[in-house]
């Protein structure tokens, strides 16, 4: 992580929680909400995690899966 500044320590650290989310769910539907989703499942997985707004975490995400293409 050497180089990084903070938002994309930050990006990281969102990047790690919705992996081991997205594992977590694909073991166990269960965790989701009834009548909830996958995707904001793991949204506000990481906001409440990382002690941000969902829509710093919906900006986050965006910018972590245009870097992964």
């Amino acid at each position: 992580m050497r180089g990084l500044d903070n938002n994309g320590r930050r990006g990281v650290e969102a990047e790690r929680i919705a992996e081991r989310e997205i594992r977590i769910v694909n073991e166990n539907l269960l965790v989701i909400r009834p009548n909830g989703c996958a995707a904001c499942h793991v949204l506000f997985t990481i906001a409440n995690k990382m002690k941000i707004s969902e829509q710093d975490t919906a900006d986050m995400l965006s910018e972590v899966l245009l870097d992964n293409n």
